[in-house]
């Protein structure tokens, strides 16, 4: 009897996501179009393995049988085509008071724990920090576009504006910043993947500087979106309660930081 209530409450928990996805059958033969950008691990153009979040996102549709295009642009462009309503979203995003009044959000994804990293050469000591006055006498390495610019410029942080993650990097390297901010498994991949032989060269400052959330960020445009997002957060829960949220995790070996909040409905 207890075998049979375990395997009732797994159809139970996969039917929430099938068919909770859309509840209204119309949208069924509807194409959700969403746009992103490589970043690993979050998400990749790699369709072998597109990342942890967007891997997420499709099981979703796909248990829906809803049909999904997924489109790559630059970042500043996937936020006008999501803005115009000319796509349902664009992921993964933070939330901040600008977008917060421009776009609506879907229940979180998953944490980006975001360090600040240095080369071992410039702080053989290691670095530690109490506030933004830290690095006032430092130069960090700043991405264009990042949610951290308008925080350093306040503070009256130095900072050599790059266009990429992957340059952020290799200005460490080159010992022409002092520090580079990003997420911890991301910076970690392009340590790997581009500067391997200097992997011991590269250490992150042990107390993050944030641990944001990521969400799908919804056009207020977009025909339906009220509902394809309703039934989105619906499903989403589903995916979370059944374990298949998990899996997806341990798949691509995700640390439990990144997610364990999230498991709390």
């Amino acid at each position: 009897m207890i075998f049979l209530i375990k395997i009732l409450n797994r159809v139970r928990q996969s039917l929430t996501v099938m068919i909770g996805l859309y509840a209204n059958c119309c949208l069924a033969t509807e194409r959700i179009q969403i746009v992103t950008n490589d970043y690993e691990p979050f998400v990749s153009s790699n369709p072998e393995k597109p990342g942890f979040i967007l891997e997420v996102v499709k099981k979703l549709f796909e248990l829906a049988n809803i049909p999904l295009e997924v489109k790559f642009y630059p970042w500043r462009r996937c936020e006008k085509l999501v803005e115009a309503g000319e796509v349902f979203a664009a992921l993964p995003y933070f939330k901040n008071e600008d977008r917060v009044n421009r776009f609506e959000f879907s229940r979180p994804l998953a944490n980006s724990v975001n360090r600040f990293f240095y080369s071992v050469d410039r702080f053989p000591e290691g670095f530690s920090w109490s506030s933004l006055n830290s690095f006032i006498d430092k130069k960090i390495a700043a991405v264009s576009g990042y949610w951290y610019i308008k925080s350093f410029k306040r503070a009256g942080i130095s900072m050599v504006m790059v266009n990429s993650d992957e340059q952020s990097i290799a200005m460490l390297l080159k010992g022409r910043a002092d520090f580079s901010l990003m997420d911890e498994m991301t910076a970690l991949i392009i340590i790997k993947k581009n500067h391997n032989q200097f992997l011991n060269k590269i250490k992150y400052v042990e107390r993050p500087e944030s641990v944001e959330k990521f969400f799908l960020m919804v056009s207020r445009k977009y025909d339906g979106q009220k509902e394809i997002l309703k039934h989105f957060n619906k499903g989403l829960i589903g995916l979370k309660k059944n374990g298949r949220y998990i899996n997806i995790m341990h798949k691509y070996d995700v640390p439990k930081y990144y997610y364990s909040d999230l498991l709390v409905f």
